[in-house]
C-alpha cells in the first residue's frame, strides 16, 4: 500500500521530477509513527492527498518527501483552491496553454487529478478527447 499510494500521490517539483532521498528511511519513519500511535495509515493517506491538492503545492511550493515526513505533515490542515473544471474546449485550451513540448512536460509532471481526472489515455480522464489529440498526448485512433 505504501509504494502504490505514497509515491504516486506525493507531488513532484518541476526542477526535480524524480523523488530524491531514501525511500526506505521514509517508509521506516512512517511505520514508526504508526507503531507509536502518532498517526494511522488512513490519516497519512488523507493528509497526503490534501497536501497534493493544496494551495501551496498548486503555487509550486513543494516539500521534499523526507521534509514532509520529518515535519509530520499528516498533522497539518491544508487549504485547497476552489477551482471548477472547464466546460468547453476553449476553456481547456486557456488552462492548458499552447501545445508544445514544455506544456506537455509540465502537465505530465503536475497533472491535477482532482480537476482533470486520471491522466490522458486512462479511463475516466475528464479532458475532452479532441484536446488530448490536439495536444499530442495520445495518437488519434482511426
Amino acid at each position: 500500500m505504501f509504494e502504490t499510494h505514497f509515491w504516486q500521490v506525493f507531488p513532484r517539483r518541476k526542477t526535480t521530477p524524480t523523488i530524491q532521498g531514501s525511500k526506505s528511511k521514509i517508509r521506516k519513519k512512517l511505520e514508526d509513527a504508526i507503531k507509536q500511535g502518532e498517526t494511522t495509515w488512513e490519516q497519512i493517506k488523507e493528509s497526503l492527498e490534501n497536501y497534493a491538492k493544496s494551495d501551496k503545492v498548486q503555487k509550486g511550493y513543494i516539500q521534499m518527501p523526507m521534509t514532509w515526513v520529518n515535519a509530520e505533515g499528516w498533522n497539518y490542515e491544508y487549504t485547497t483552491p476552489l477551482v471548477r473544471r472547464p466546460e468547453n474546449p476553449d476553456e481547456w485550451r486557456r488552462i492548458l496553454g499552447k501545445p508544445g513540448p514544455f506544456t506537455r512536460q509540465h502537465w505530465i509532471n503536475n497533472w491535477p487529478i482532482d480537476l482533470f481526472g486520471p491522466e490522458p489515455g486512462q479511463p475516466n480522464c475528464r479532458v475532452p478527447a479532441e484536446i488530448i489529440y490536439e495536444y499530442g498526448w495520445i495518437r488519434k485512433v482511426i
